[in-house]
Parts: structure tokens; C-alpha cells; sequence
């Protein structure tokens, strides 16, 4: 039967050692009677040679406290456990469990040790992830849930959502929280989550609670709990409605662009061709009437060939006004500066008007300038040439057998700009107040009243880099209002 015990001893996967108490005052004095083979394994063999030997000298540095257990288990006749301790020694290295207990058959006590390193350290492993979890989930913006499979708010983490902590209290219902409709979506979702796995999400509004949009997203936790991660995608929604008006308006712009190229190339493909077909048809003619002439150097009509060289002449010269104008249109179809420059239009105007000196004073225009002028947030020259052109035009369209009268004028309303030129031309019918803004286009032919039928062109093409507009009024004999509308501003002088 005693081998059977030792057999049973020795196969237990622990350590075991068997004392001796010699003396109940002198506890390192108890001798070491029986260590099994576990105990004789983690020591590395130690313990085989320390049979019989006391405890001073088997285990010199045995902490004070294992003496304190012993004494009281030997008191109380009942088992006492020590907290786990960690041996760092040659023989014996790691985490241990360990318990003593006394035999009712004798001045014995038995120690069990039990190595836990490996439990340990997976203890602690799982410590740190979890504390680096919970960073993770204190540093998210986003709103954390745990949730039953019935709707019950078994955790929270409230994030930035701006929600207040009571509106998330633990054992609450989500059918408590939320208006019906959206409960409603988040069972379905939660349902979908755990019966299909993989990640389920909605967008709704948190109305009453908060005017703005989320997006919940559920995920499987466990046999009848979800994870729910819900993200505030206000501004993001904002940012993408924004972002989709913008590549509309670019859209638009690229559109109105394509079928203003296609007005110009039409346009620019009939004018230029109508000098050109000129100097081509009078230098055809010139050849053949110099071919004409007699071999015996009788001369030929010179009235005739200047006739022609005249027509050519002026062909060639319209088509230098084409190119210039069409350079000047293409210009202003560039990106304006973002670097915009208060332009004091009491200052622009007396110099326009010196520029135009010969002009008014041989067409003995009267020019009124109402004051004041604001000034506006623009580009110096790019403001001249707008004005330049519609004043040159107000003079152009002047009643026969009439002196040209224009008006200049300007205010400001609700931060916009409104700077006028007004005549007592010619005006014209206002079913054409948006043609007259066309390349290349007349409303009267080019004898009767002399241009490249760009400048109106020019003009609104510079405006609309300045996101402007450009409104126009008139009543056929009784003149014409030209407004520049420049946009939202505040002068930063």
C-alpha cells in the first residue's frame, strides 16, 4: 500500500515535499522527508541530494512569509495558500502556486507547488491587450456599443459624439433611446449581424437628440451580442454634397465653355475667311491682269490695280483687327490672379476717360460721371478694358445726325457692386440681350456701324472671372444700360 501511495505521489503532475516539523518554535529546522518526482524535475535534479536534510539549508533565502504559512497552517489544520511568487534562481526560475497543508498522522506538512509562468504570462498578455484596447477605444471619436441580440446596452463608450453619458446607461433598450424607425433598423441590423456575419451598416439622423447624420456599422461579438461602431459623418456628408455642387458647376462651366468654343469656332471660321477669301480673290485678279498686258511694254491700267491692292489692303487690315481682338478674348479666358487689388473707380475712370480723349472730343460726345464710385476688389487693367469697351460701344451706337450722351454710375447693396454705363444710342431689341455677348456677333452690318463684334465678348468673359455678370438693358431709339455686377465683397482698404 506505502509503494501505491509513492507511486501515486510521484505521477502527480505538481510538486510535492513532505516535512518533518522537528520543532513548531524552530520551523526552518523541519527536514525535507519526501520530494516526488515533479518537485525533483523543476529543481533540475536538486532535491534528489536534499533528502534529509532541514529547510535552512535546503532553501537559505525561504521567504518569511512561507514560514508565517506554515506556522498557520500547522495551527489552524487546514490548508493555507501563499500569493504567487516568482523564483529567479539557478535551480528554480518562474511563477509559482503554492499551498501547505497538514497530515492528522503526524508532525508532517505537505507543500504542493504548482509552475504558472505560462498562465501567467498569458494573464498578463491578455492585460496588456486589454489596456491597449481600452486606449484604442479612449482615443476613438466614435461612438462604442455592446449590444444584445434583443436591443439591451450592455456597454458604452460615448466618443465625440456631443450625446450625453444618460442617453447610453447601461441596461438600457435601444427602443428607449431612439425614435421608432431608426429601433427599428438597428434590431434588423443586429439581427443581419449575427445571423449572417460580416459587417452591416445604415446611415440615419439622431433627430431629437442631435441634428446630424451617423453611420452604424455591426459587428458579431459573440453568440448573441453585437459590437455597434457608430461614426458622426456630418461634415463628411457636407464635404461630399459640397464637393458634388462643385463638379456640377465645373460641369456646367465646361459644358457652357465646350458650346461657346463651338459658337467661336464657327464664328472665327466665317470672319476670318470673309478677308481672307478678299485678298485671295483680288491678288487672283491682279495676276490675271498683269498676264493681260502686252508683250510690247504698253502699261497697264494702273487705276485698276491699286483698285485692287486698296481692297486687299483693307482685307488685310480687318484680319489683323480679327487676330488682335481674338488674342485679346483668349487672354482673358485665363485663371485670374488670386492676389486681387482694390480698384478705386474714381481713379479709373478720369484715366479712361483721357484715354479716350480723341474719341469724345471728335465725336463731341457728353460724357456724366455720377459720384461717387465705389471701389471693388479686382484687377486694374482687366476693369479698364470692361469699361473701355462698353463706353467705346455706347459712342459707336449713336443716333444719326445726334451727339453720343453717356452716363456713368456705381453703388454698392448687400456687399455687391453695381458699376453702369448708360446711352441714348440706338439701343436694340432685348430679345437679343444675351446674342450680343457672342463672338463675332452683329446686330448691324460692319459698314453701317464698324467693329470686330467681339468686345461685348470680351467684356462678359472678364466678369466671369470674377464670378460676375453683366445685365443689360435697352428699348429699340431710346438707348441701351449696361451693369457690371461684381460679387460679394468687402474692400480690404
Amino acid at each position: 500500500m506505502e509503494n501505491f501511495a509513492v507511486d501515486i505521489l510521484d505521477n502527480i503532475a505538481s510538486g510535492v515535499l513532505v516535512y518533518r516539523i522537528v520543532d513548531s518554535k524552530k520551523l526552518q529546522m523541519s527536514i525535507l522527508e519526501k520530494a516526488n518526482k515533479s518537485a525533483i524535475s523543476m529543481t533540475k535534479g536538486d532535491l534528489r541530494n536534499k533528502i534529509g536534510k532541514p529547510i535552512k539549508d535546503i532553501f537559505p533565502s525561504f521567504p518569511k512569509e512561507y514560514y508565517v504559512a506554515f506556522q498557520e497552517a500547522l495551527e489552524s489544520h487546514k490548508t493555507v495558500t501563499v500569493p504567487d511568487h516568482f523564483f529567479d534562481g539557478t535551480k528554480i526560475k518562474g511563477w509559482f502556486k503554492i499551498s501547505f497543508t497538514p497530515l492528522t498522522n503526524g508532525p508532517f506538512i505537505v507543500t504542493i507547488f504548482e509552475e504558472i509562468t505560462d498562465i501567467k504570462k498569458s494573464i498578463e498578455e491578455r492585460q496588456k491587450l486589454e489596456q491597449r484596447l481600452q486606449a484604442f477605444i479612449t482615443a476613438s471619436p466614435d461612438m462604442l456599443h455592446l449590444i444584445t441580440k434583443d436591443g439591451v446596452l450592455l456597454d458604452t463608450h460615448k466618443g465625440t459624439s456631443g450625446l450625453e453619458e444618460s442617453v447610453f446607461t447601461k441596461g438600457k433598450n435601444i427602443m428607449q433611446i431612439f425614435p421608432k424607425s431608426v429601433a427599428t433598423t438597428w434590431l434588423a441590423k443586429i439581427q443581419a449581424a449575427l445571423n449572417n456575419g460580416g459587417i452591416q451598416s445604415i446611415e440615419y439622423n439622431h433627430i431629437p437628440l442631435t441634428n446630424r447624420v451617423y453611420e452604424a456599422r455591426f459587428i458579431q461579438a459573440g453568440r448573441d451580442e453585437v459590437i455597434v461602431i457608430v461614426r458622426d459623418i456630418t461634415t463628411l456628408k457636407q464635404a461630399h454634397a459640397e464637393l458634388e455642387e462643385m463638379v456640377k458647376a465645373r460641369t456646367r462651366q465646361l459644358e457652357a465653355s465646350n458650346k461657346a468654343l463651338q459658337s467661336f469656332a464657327y464664328a472665327a471660321s466665317h470672319d476670318l475667311r470673309e478677308p481672307l477669301n478678299k485678298i485671295s480673290a483680288f491678288g487672283a485678279r491682279i495676276k490675271k491682269e498683269m498676264s493681260e498686258c502686252p508683250l510690247n511694254g504698253n502699261s497697264c491700267s494702273n487705276t485698276k490695280l491699286f483698285d485692287y491692292l486698296g481692297i486687299m489692303l483693307k482685307a488685310s487690315s480687318r484680319l489683323s483687327a480679327l487676330i488682335d481682338s481674338l488674342l485679346d478674348f483668349s487672354r482673358a479666358g485665363g485663371a485670374v490672379s488670386a492676389e486681387l487689388e482694390s480698384v478705386d473707380m474714381e481713379e479709373l475712370i478720369p484715366d479712361l476717360l483721357e484715354n479716350l480723349d480723341h474719341l469724345i472730343k471728335d465725336g463731341n460726345v457728353s460724357v456724366t460721371v455720377q459720384h461717387p464710385l465705389p471701389k471693388i476688389q479686382a484687377h486694374y487693367d482687366r476693369v479698364m478694358q470692361i469699361f473701355q469697351n462698353l463706353i467705346t460701344n455706347s459712342i459707336k451706337f449713336k443716333k444719326p445726325d445726334t451727339n453720343p450722351i453717356v452716363t456713368i454710375g456705381g453703388y454698392q447693396e448687400n456687399k455687391k457692386i453695381y458699376l453702369w454705363v448708360k446711352d441714348e444710342g440706338i439701343g436694340f431689341d432685348p430679345t437679343y440681350k444675351e446674342k450680343i455677348f457672342e463672338v463675332f456677333t452683329r446686330l448691324h452690318t460692319r459698314f453701317e456701324y464698324p467693329g470686330t463684334g467681339i468686345g461685348l465678348a470680351l467684356c462678359k468673359r472678364i466678369v466671369e472671372q470674377y464670378d460676375g455678370e453683366i445685365i443689360v438693358e435697352s428699348v429699340p431709339g431710346q438707348g441701351a444700360k449696361f451693369t457690371v455686377v461684381f460679387p460679394e465683397q468687402e474692400d480690404k482698404n
